[in-house]
């Protein structure tokens, strides 16, 4: 605020003190024409206000004034008094400065009940008023009144605009924990459902985990688990009575082959020593023997390329023996006899084979056939194949048969069904080594057929 002070004493030099750039108008304190009235008050004083400067020759107007008496502190005697004037317009510029609400009015009253200054604004008449008025200790009164909604408006303002902050976020905390929830029940719900569709689940002993804190949907995974546990038990058994049940096809189909090529081998046997050709007769026991020998192989099921393609020609030769010119025969090997060693193959896959070729290739003919029978390696693959000149096969017929050979199992078929040894070979290869090797073929009707078994490298161990 913008205030003059002067300190008047009635000294004997008549010495004036102020607090303000500005002249005065008077040389002494007696000449102040309000100072004498002033000299009487004994203790603070306010005045109303009034136009001009008492003492101040400032060019400005409308003042408010305190008095006090100015006493000496060693004779204890009132030697002036301290005259403090404060321009109307300062205090109406700090009124303004703190009366930050809208609609208000603030007036300032002296002990007379005059108005001192006050900042009034019009204010709506139907709208509710609220006045209030505080005592000042100088006996003035300081009058507040303004409109009840310029009050509360901004409070209820920003409590609606709080509020609706508030419920928007409780609304998107509402919804991410919702969402947490049901993903909580969901998730592991649709991971079950993803391993449910891992159809080669069951061929592993993997633990199903899935972690989740919801007792039930636990105890689902649980009982799932407990379920597959016991799908793979029955798998395995499963697994062990079809081993079970395609050896005993095996032992049965080679139980029948050796009785039927038996009886027919002795039956030659014995018209050749019957006819004096015992020279024949002998080299065809030494090789029957062998024959033998190598079929039964010590109750082994993997047998070397070498004792295989051995075993194959002792049937043809003996074979020979029997239908003569009717069919020759060729075997031959385009890998090392080391690897010949080294690599091994299921037993009896290629005698059968021979035998398809001497009854179904050779049925029409009398003489002039051709048993073609080598094997190759390479890719890490062993690769047999069983050619003959007969009759070979229809498309159709073809087809038929490669799709069927395509399959890793076969229905069970009469010993004396036509094709019982081919399907045998293909199953046992298949369900051993799997579905990218086993037995196919190729035919040209009238010209020639050719079966070939693909098989991986197997070492000997």
């Amino acid at each position: 605020m913008t205030c003059t002070i002067y300190i008047l004493a009635p000294l004997d030099d008549g010495r004036q003190f102020k607090s303000t750039n500005f002249p005065l108008f008077y040389s002494s304190a007696q000449e102040v024409p309000s100072y004498e009235k002033l000299r009487q008050y004994k203790e603070m004083t306010w005045m109303s206000a009034y136009e001009k400067s008492l003492v101040a020759n400032n060019y400005k107007s409308g003042y408010v004034s305190v008095c006090y008496p100015l006493y000496n502190i060693r004779t204890g005697k009132s030697e002036g008094i301290v005259l403090e004037e404060i321009l109307i317009q300062t205090i109406e510029e700090s009124l303004v400065a703190a009366g930050y609400l809208e609609d208000i009015n603030v007036q300032i009253y002296d002990s007379n009940a005059e108005l001192l200054f006050g900042i009034i604004k019009q204010l709506d008449r139907e709208s509710v008023r609220i006045e209030s008025k505080i005592d000042m200790s100088n006996g003035w009164c300081l009058c507040f009144s303004c409109d009840l909604w310029s009050m509360v408006g901004q409070t209820v303002g920003m409590a609606l605009l709080l509020g609706g902050v508030l419920s928007v976020i409780m609304i998107c905390i509402s919804l991410f924990l919702s969402r947490k929830i049901v993903a909580s029940i969901s998730e592991p719900i649709h991971q079950l459902l993803e391993i449910m569709k891992n159809e080669e689940l069951l061929q592993y002993h993997e633990q199903v985990k899935i972690s989740t804190d919801i007792c039930e949907v636990k105890s689902l995974f649980q009982k799932y688990e407990q379920m597959i546990q016991r799908l793979r038990i029955l798998f395995c058994e499963l697994e062990e009575k079809q081993k079970a049940l395609r050896k005993s096809e095996y032992v049965a189909l080679q139980a029948q082959i050796n009785p039927h090529f038996l009886y027919n081998t002795l039956d030659n046997i014995t018209w050749k020593i019957r006819t004096g050709n015992q020279q024949d007769a002998i080299e065809e026991v030494v090789s029957l023997s062998r024959f033998f020998r190598l079929s039964l192989s010590r109750g082994a099921d993997m047998v070397s390329v070498r004792n295989e393609m051995e075993h194959v020609k002792l049937y043809l030769k003996l074979q020979k023996k029997r239908y003569g010119k009717r069919f020759d025969y060729s075997v031959d090997s385009y890998i090392g006899l080391e690897d010949m060693m080294r690599y091994y193959v299921p037993k009896l896959i290629l005698q059968p084979l021979a035998e398809n070729a001497i009854y179904h290739g050779f049925e029409e003919i009398q003489e002039g056939g051709m048993i073609l029978i080598t094997v190759d390696c390479g890719q890490e693959k062993i690769i047999f194949e069983v050619k003959d000149n007969g009759t070979g096969m229809e498309k159709e017929y073809l087809t038929n048969l490669n799709r069927e050979l395509e399959k890793t199992d076969f229905s069970k078929r009469a010993v004396n069904q036509t094709g019982y040894g081919i399907f045998n070979i293909n199953a046992r290869i298949k369900n051993v080594f799997g579905v990218e090797y086993g037995l196919t073929f190729e035919s040209q009707k009238g010209e020639e057929t050719i079966a070939r078994i693909v098989l991986p490298y197997i070492l000997k161990k």
